[in-house]
């Protein structure tokens, strides 16, 4: 049986570089960036044989992993991870895209923004702590939530989704939905949707908060009629909490939750043809061992030998317009610059 498996993963492997290589558009007019927060490798695999299949992020067309680092220490936080995916530039631990000297450092989502794209930014967590933060605001120390929050509000995207809501000043100017129903499209102006949920490990009713898979749904609906296309980054906070509390079995779920909204933006992307759908993460959080497990019967025994984030390089999953340039082990840096490469925005 496990024969059989590799086989049809191998063969769907080579069918995804022939996808990937496919004649289409030479440039996404779209562009989808998730992030899984603390998100190694391991908790990608684990997560696999739990579902009993591979995960969204294993059957997309191309595969690669990152280096992580900054420039003066190993591992790095979600600051310096965020920024780096941000920006493309190494900044020590603490820093939300800007450099050591205090430079304002501009973001892929500016940069889009500059382009004429539409812009959104959506997390599981909240909109003013790193790595959300890192796409729209620039702060010398992470901590600085207020400062973000109000940087948020002054950021000109045209749409955040995402908690932190006590953290904000009142936001003039902005379209407040209720509900994720009532986002609606880019027509109603800039929008700004809360959309809080329990910490990890915390008891909650099954519905009680919306899913990434949810926000996302509703982002993709605001964003889509954009003219010039769209650049939406998206969050999953609660994989880092997991490793940090050294919970497993919720670092599974949530990783499983990020999956099922990377699914979504494949099948997005599959009825557009120009949306490319980048996935990664900022660091890996506590090195998610597979210790034992019998993989036909969805059976798997895992571990987090450490609360802390590791310096072990974290995957990079890519499809779409542009995405066989996404291959290969690189630096983190790289991957921002590869993706406005791929959309045409830089050289």
């Amino acid at each position: 049986m496990i024969r059989i498996q590799r086989l049809v993963l191998g063969l769907a492997f080579a069918a995804g570089l022939l996808l990937a290589a496919a004649p289409g558009p030479a440039k996404p007019r779209n562009v989808i960036l998730l992030i899984g927060d603390g998100m190694g490798a391991g908790l990608v695999t684990a997560a696999g044989v739990r579902s009993g299949a591979p995960t969204h992020m294993e059957r997309m067309s191309v595969t690669g992993l990152l280096r992580t680092a900054t420039a003066e220490t190993l591992p790095i936080d979600s600051a310096a991870g965020g920024t780096a995916l941000a920006t493309g530039v190494s900044v020590p631990n603490g820093r939300v895209s800007t450099s050591a000297d205090g430079a304002i450092l501009p973001t892929v989502l500016e940069k889009a923004r500059e382009a004429g794209k539409a812009t959104g930014l959506v997390t599981s967590g909240s909109l003013t702590q790193a790595p959300a933060a890192c796409f729209a605001a620039h702060v010398a120390n992470r901590s600085a939530e207020k400062e973000i929050a109000a940087q948020l509000l002054d950021s000109r995207l045209d749409l955040l989704l995402g908690g932190g809501r006590r953290h904000f000043p009142e936001p003039n100017g902005w379209h407040l939905p209720g509900g994720i129903e009532q986002v609606g499209t880019l027509a109603r102006g800039p929008t700004l949707g809360f959309f809080e949920r329990p910490e990890v490990g915390q008891p909650a009713e099954p519905g009680s908060y919306l899913t990434t898979s949810s926000l996302v749904r509703g982002a993709l609906g605001f964003l889509a009629p954009a003219k010039k296309g769209f650049f939406l980054v998206v969050v999953h906070d609660q994989i880092d909490h997991a490793g940090h509390k050294q919970l497993p079995e919720e670092g599974l779920r949530h990783v499983l939750e990020l999956d099922a909204a990377v699914g979504i933006c494949r099948r997005f992307a599959l009825e557009s043809k120009d949306t490319l759908v980048v996935v990664s993460a900022d660091h890996d959080t506590g090195n998610l061992t597979l210790e034992r497990g019998v993989p036909d019967r969805r059976e798997v025994t895992v571990s987090y030998p450490t609360s802390r984030h590791t310096g072990n390089p974290v995957p990079v999953y890519a499809e779409g317009p542009g995405s066989i340039g996404f291959t290969g082990t690189y630096d983190q840096t790289a991957l921002p610059r590869r993706i406005l490469r791929a959309a045409g925005v830089e050289r």
